[in-house]
């Protein structure tokens, strides 16, 4: 008995700050370095793979408006001159990389293999704060070899930055809510806050906090919930609030971070919806230039516009869109409902929905694809078996009273919100 409470307390300590979450012990070496290799080796090989692909340096939809808009930021003006319409931080990324070393894909490739393993070592780092060493061990090898993680960081596309920094900023918080420091609740907030700019919708990761003391605190705990709450969204509004301000100087328009959110929100839930297919309405005349060389802005903008007789700013555009969503939903509420029903399911699917380009051509020039992401009648390989094997985790973790409160919070949320607007592959990495 005594043997067990002394080890439930080792166990306590060992999750109480942020420098026992890095801490490498004699028998973390051996299998953080196998992760850290594989994670390495396989995605090199991908890159070399995809270098023979058709695709590579020549984008399409997401990737060509970011690669259009690095650009445009490396020729200048610097700071632009619209409302962002998508989160900046990436092409910001990439436009560095682009000043730094000419305008091609292989240095943002191997900066999102570096951001790739680094994940795969943040999760190695996190699995064994939950659950010790043997777990660690598994998931830092499934995060190295998991395919559509390899497959994305060879994407110009956000997901590999996403999945990082949602991964940070969730770890982080944990730590925080484990140690009660300030300090902690400060990195955490730095961590959402550039998770934010890089992909506005993991902003209700905030709401982890509420959650976790509701559900674990007395009354006499919720002064201090608001007081470390403040302190964690105040520091992520430190991150954000730059970005604010360059809209609000630069276009006139108190956009928080990006505007793309009534557009997305129509895409996903209008009368034309299926959850899974973007598109916008067909406008009669298509808004001509632009930052960012985007169907979707150009459309959205110009449907608004017509619709209500005047230009409008883009804050107005995505109100207009939010307004004319819900007035659809409110007047089919079971289509709603149904609509809302079937993007759950596309999102515990195992096939690879896909919005830019099919994940399974990459077999067509990657052996490395071929061998680890496909689909044969009714079995997709991976994902079909992944979430099966994730909600008995969920069981397991439960029954056996692990600390899994925050995470399955934050897969609770993750998947609320993504099933709010539309469903494809690179949204759900982060819970992947």
């Amino acid at each position: 008995m005594a043997k067990k409470k002394s080890n439930s307390n080792r166990n306590s300590d060992n999750r109480g700050g942020r420098a026992s979450f890095f801490q490498l012990t004699g028998r973390d070496f051996a299998p953080l370095l196998i992760a850290i290799s594989l994670s390495i080796i396989l995605r090199a090989i991908y890159l070399l793979e995809l270098s023979d692909s058709i695709f590579y340096g020549n984008y399409i939809l997401d990737s060509r408006v970011i690669d259009v808009w690095a650009m445009k930021i490396v020729d200048g003006p610097f700071w632009g001159t619209e409302t962002f319409f998508r989160a900046p931080l990436y092409p910001y990324i990439v436009a560095l990389l682009y000043s730094i070393f000419g305008h091609a894909p292989a240095p943002v490739l191997i900066f999102q293999l570096l951001i790739g393993t680094l994940t795969v070592a943040l999760t190695y780092f996190y699995a064994r704060y939950l659950f010790g060493q043997s777990v660690a061990t598994l998931a830092g090898i499934i995060a190295a070899c998991w395919p559509t993680l390899i497959y994305f960081d060879g994407e110009l596309m956000i997901t590999s930055l996403v999945v990082f920094l949602s991964l940070c900023s969730l770890a982080a918080l944990h730590v925080a809510l484990h140690s009660g420091k300030v300090t902690h609740y400060v990195l955490a907030g730095i961590a959402l806050g550039l998770a934010a700019i890089s992909k506005p919708t993991v902003l209700p990761i905030i709401l982890i906090i509420p959650i976790y003391h509701l559900l674990r605190g007395g009354a006499d705990k919720y002064q201090r919930t608001l007081k470390l709450g403040a302190v964690y969204a105040g520091a992520a509004l430190l991150c954000i609030l730059p970005v604010t301000v360059r809209n609000l100087v630069v276009a006139d328009d108190p956009v928080l971070i990006s505007s793309q959110g009534g557009a997305n929100f129509y895409v996903g839930n209008s009368v034309y919806a299926d959850g899974i297919t973007v598109q916008m309405p067909r406008a009669d005349a298509i808004f001509e230039g632009g930052l960012f060389d985007d169907n979707i802005h150009s459309q959205s903008v110009s449907v608004a516009q017509k619709a209500l007789g005047r230009n409008l700013k883009d804050s107005e555009v995505s109100s207009y869109w939010y307004s004319q969503t819900f007035r659809e939903m409110f007047d089919a509420p079971g289509r709603a409902i149904g609509l809302v029903l079937k993007k759950a399911y596309y999102f515990f699917h195992g096939q690879e929905i896909f919005n830019n380009k099919s994940l399974y051509f990459a077999g067509e020039y990657s052996t490395l694809m071929r061998i680890s992401l496909w689909k044969q009648g009714p079995l997709n390989f991976p994902s079909g078996l992944l979430f099966p094997l994730m909600f008995a985790g969920i069981v397991l973790a439960v029954r056996s009273r692990k600390e899994t409160l925050v995470p399955l919070s934050y897969v609770a949320i993750y998947f609320a919100v993504v099933i709010a607007y539309f469903v494809c592959a690179r949204f759900r990495q982060p819970i992947i």
